[in-house]
């Protein structure tokens, strides 16, 4: 479940997306959430859809550890790389 209030900017049908695609990589990140910390890395394989959730889900829930994305097409990297919030 996702709460929508009404001070929320996004509407029910542009929140829809986390409900689904947001929630596989969310699970799978917050089931080896305790074995990232500082000093520790995470691999995110591929930068579309559920890995760009993945790669800001890492960042969030990894408890300071490093963000690695990978992926054959090197312009999907490119987003992370603008933030300077992932290593490639």
């Amino acid at each position: 479940m996702v709460k929508v209030d009404e001070q929320t900017a996004l509407k029910p049908e542009e929140l829809a997306p986390l409900t689904d695609a947001g929630l596989t990589p969310y699970r799978a990140i917050k089931k080896v959430w305790h074995l990232l910390g500082p000093g520790k890395s995470i691999g995110i394989v591929g930068m579309g859809g559920l890995g760009f959730y993945a790669t800001q889900y890492a960042r969030i829930l990894g408890c300071g550890a490093n963000v690695v994305a990978f992926d054959r097409d090197e312009n999907k990297l490119q987003l992370p790389r603008d933030r300077r919030r992932f290593y490639s």
